[in-house]
């Protein structure tokens, strides 16, 4: 899952508090989407939709400080969950 394409009804999106901030550089999509159906909202995957997303143009994802923050990011989602 890519928090690249989602698609989210705003209501829903504030009624559960946006994404969790804690999460740094990944799995705060996952941990948005596990949230929505702890609380009996639907999460539809389509596998026919098509999108390009160019991993970590928006951000400098090389190196040390990349690997720690998604390490940090996948211990902070296994703890939480």
């Amino acid at each position: 899952m890519a928090g690249a394409a989602l698609f989210i009804r705003r209501d829903a999106f504030e009624s559960l508090g946006g994404f969790d901030e804690e999460f740094d550089l990944g799995h705060e999509d996952a941990d948005f989407c596990r949230r929505l159906r702890e609380a009996c909202l639907r999460v539809l995957f389509t596998p026919e939709v098509v999108m390009i997303h160019h991993l970590g143009v928006s951000r400098d994802r090389r190196g040390h400080r990349a690997l720690t923050g998604f390490t940090r990011a996948r211990i902070r989602y296994a703890e939480k969950w």
